[in-house]
């Protein structure tokens, strides 16, 4: 098993200290998951160029492929206030759309959960998020768009929804791109939360232990279909859950709302947590699981469930959509190389169904 844990954190002994949080609860999950061997990798979100199918020139890395390859596991969490558009997250933006294409494990909190959902909406088109128009790096209402000057390969973001808008030469008009999965809040963090039709409600007399929501906190409630997922097992999704959340300031798109995307938990904002494929993110700061017992239990289920499937079936990709794409005969060939062979499961289900009863040949009766 081989794991790779980035870190978005920064250089002061209190990041440091956050890191160290999230760092250990990785290992604690794969201690109680994964008895077997098992090799844990760390390295910062802006330094990955390794697991990366191509270079700034442009060519296939090879190597870069084996060992994006390899690994089973990303996990990635932060204190930075990054951006999708932030140039910085470049890379890790790269690898998000990699392990999306190939069907990876990824755990994302904090910052990182809205370029996951960036990287989901572009679907790979788009390699990296250009910039944001100089007169508004914040975005701004979509209202002004006509009397916004045009500037070369820059974005102009709605901040209302999180609508990227590019200016298309040929009709001299902006035309929305994509989403960013990031729009700025409407409410407080610690407002009451808004019951959404297919939410969890309040139940009639709180838990002894229950308490208020502080100030960068928010009460979140488990979407109803999803009480019995496995994400809650030992949990009592039915009662709210408090989290602490990575920023005050922007919250999650309502761009979750799609068929690539399942919303597990909302708040009064919309979207805190959701799935999409073997992807698992979350608007809360994961380091702080220390404080937040609950988010220590996800951190296991998930863990638990994926290599549960990783133990019958080897690996969850086996061809690589990412060779696909680039098209090249010879990294197509390497490819080919570096998957691991399938399990045993599998290779005796395969000769069952190839398997003819004698008599059955063809002639025969």
């Amino acid at each position: 098993m081989h794991v790779l844990v980035i870190d978005g954190f920064g250089d002061s002994p209190e990041s440091r200290r956050r890191f160290q949080n999230f760092y250990n609860s990785v290992l604690k999950a794969f201690d109680l998951s994964w008895p077997y061997g098992k090799s844990v990798y760390t390295r910062r979100y802006d330094d990955i160029g390794d697991y990366l199918n191509e270079n700034k020139d442009g060519f296939v890395q090879v190597d870069a492929i084996r060992q994006f390859d390899k690994v089973d596991f990303f996990f990635v969490d932060g204190d930075l206030q990054l951006r999708p558009w932030t140039q910085k997250v470049d890379k890790v933006f790269r690898l998000m759309q990699m392990c999306a294409q190939t069907g990876k494990c990824f755990f994302a909190s904090s910052a990182f959960a809205a370029i996951v959902l960036c990287a989901i909406n572009t679907r790979g088109i788009v390699e990296k998020i250009g910039r944001l128009h100089p007169s508004y790096p914040e975005g701004g209402n979509v209202e002004i768009l006509n009397r916004v000057r045009p500037a070369h390969d820059q974005l102009f973001l709605d901040a209302q929804t999180g609508d990227m808008y590019k200016f298309d030469g040929d009709s001299g008009q902006w035309k929305k791109s994509f989403n960013c999965g990031l729009r700025r809040r409407r409410l407080q963090t610690n407002a009451k939360r808004l019951l959404g039709r297919f939410s969890m409600a309040y139940p009639r007399i709180m838990p002894e232990d229950h308490h208020e929501g502080q100030p960068g906190e928010v009460e979140t409630s488990v979407m109803k279909w999803h009480v019995n997922h496995w994400l809650f097992q030992g949990l009592n999704a039915q009662r709210p859950f408090l989290f602490k959340l990575a920023s005050t300031k922007w919250a999650l798109s309502e761009a979750t709302n799609s068929t690539k995307v399942s919303v597990l938990v909302e708040g009064p904002e919309g979207t805190i947590m959701f799935e999409s494929g073997h992807f698992l993110c979350m608007e809360t700061t994961m380091w702080a699981c220390d404080k937040y017992p609950v988010l220590q239990t996800m951190m296991n289920n998930f863990v638990r469930v994926k290599s549960g499937i990783m133990q019958k079936l080897e690996r969850l990709d086996y061809c690589s959509q990412l060779v696909l794409k680039v098209g090249e005969g010879s990294a197509r060939d390497i490819m080919s190389r570096t998957i691991r062979p399938r399990s045993a499961i599998q290779l005796s289900v395969k000769q069952r169904l190839s398997y003819t009863k004698p008599g059955e040949e063809e002639g025969g009766c």
